[in-house]
């Protein structure tokens, strides 16, 4: 309640805002669909979107040089920098590789110390 009711203090709106958030009158079930939609659809979403966005920017611009070293004066016959480092496939496995490990740390944690001695879940609340 308190949280859908910050949209009512927006000047000439905000009553109707907060109407249109909650989708009723009160806090029910259609606010906790709409928000279940925004946390699980709507803002993935809109970080993959960003993400996009940067990578093309990085991609048109290129990244930021704070050493000064020119790498597009030394160019081989391809026009490709001599001193620069190709994202793929060097940046693309390392990246790869650490997801990887993420993935096997957290896939051991979820399956075998779901728990992990009360740090992630209370043991009491945790029935298998």
């Amino acid at each position: 309640m308190v949280i859908t009711s910050l949209f009512g203090a927006i000047p000439w709106v905000g009553s109707h805002l907060v109407i249109w958030v909650r989708g009723d009158f009160g806090v029910s079930g259609a606010t906790l669909n709409r928000f279940f939609a925004l946390h699980v659809v709507a803002i993935p979403l809109l970080l993959v979107f960003l993400v996009v966005c940067h990578l093309m920017a990085l991609h048109e611009v290129g990244s930021n040089n704070p050493d000064g070293i020119e790498i597009h004066e030394n160019l081989d016959e391809n026009g490709k920098p001599v001193d620069g480092v190709p994202f793929h496939p060097y940046y693309t496995v390392k990246d790869l590789f650490g997801v990887g490990v993420f993935l096997i740390i957290f896939a051991i944690i979820v399956f075998y110390a779901p728990t992990l001695k009360g740090i992630f879940i209370d043991p009491i609340n945790y029935k298998p």
